[in-house]
């Protein structure tokens, strides 16, 4: 159609998705937790230990997990491989 927009590509990279809540009938706290694409490096490394030191549990997704010995390291990190452009993934 004359005048339509190109259709575009998807922006991939972080995906912030903080307020679902995990409820632990062990304690009365419930733990605050965030799902991080692209966290290998650069922002979404960065992010993941952020959202980590704040005490929050982190999904931090990558399409190359041999990248994540630091995030490994740490409590409450959930260090899982994702390619947000394979929906096999």
């Amino acid at each position: 159609m004359a005048g339509s927009p190109e259709p575009t590509k998807p922006l991939f990279g972080l995906i912030l998705v903080p307020l679902l809540r995990i409820y632990n009938p062990q304690s009365d706290n419930s733990m605050q937790t965030v799902l991080i694409t692209g966290a290998s490096s650069g922002f979404g490394k960065a992010s993941a230990k952020y959202f980590q030191e704040q005490g929050w549990q982190v999904a931090a997704t990558m399409r190359n997990t041999d990248k994540a010995d630091e995030l490994n390291d740490l409590d409450n990190v959930l260090v899982t491989p994702m390619d947000v452009t394979n929906p096999e993934t």
